[in-house]
């Protein structure tokens, strides 16, 4: 422990230089605290613009394409124009002078798909078409038609 006698001078001036450079060291320090908040507070501040930022130009984007809709409804309505035409019906006389489907025929328009038909339409497509939105190509479902098949043709009737 320091003890010191207070009509010593000596003592006293060491005790003031000590003070003064203890607190010189703890005002560097708040200083560097200070500046450290302030990076601080200024990266939040960075990430909050950023966001906002970010959020605007979705907001630009959604807006810049209602107007490119509202650009080509207006161009597409110009072109077809606001009249809603008057239509005559069709004339079964007219028709008949045509071909037309015998009723076998029409039955097997309307019949439903078969899973013979289905793979067939599968491996028709070319391999080296882009890949699907789950970003499997046709060559991989040909490749696996043996596992998969059957999973495919449930969820191609599932659709219709």
């Amino acid at each position: 422990m320091l003890s010191y006698n207070l009509g010593d001078h000596e003592t006293l001036q060491k005790v003031d230089m000590t003070r003064a450079h203890y607190l010189q060291i703890l005002s560097s320090v708040i200083d560097i605290i200070k500046q450290q908040s302030k990076a601080e507070w200024i990266g939040y501040g960075d990430d909050s613009t950023r966001y906002f930022l970010v959020k605007i130009k979705k907001r630009q984007t959604r807006q810049d394409f209602i107007k490119v809709k509202e650009v080509m409804q207006a161009y597409h309505q110009s072109l077809l124009g606001n009249q809603t035409l008057n239509r005559t019906q069709l004339d079964p006389q007219v028709i008949g002078k045509g071909n037309t489907l015998t009723v076998e025929q029409q039955l097997k328009l309307c019949a439903p798909f078969t899973d013979k038909e289905i793979k067939t339409a599968m491996f028709s497509i070319p391999n080296i078409k882009s890949p699907g939105p789950d970003g499997f190509s046709s060559g991989f479902f040909k490749a696996t038609w043996h596992m998969t098949g059957g999973v495919i043709n449930l969820v191609f009737y599932a659709m219709l």
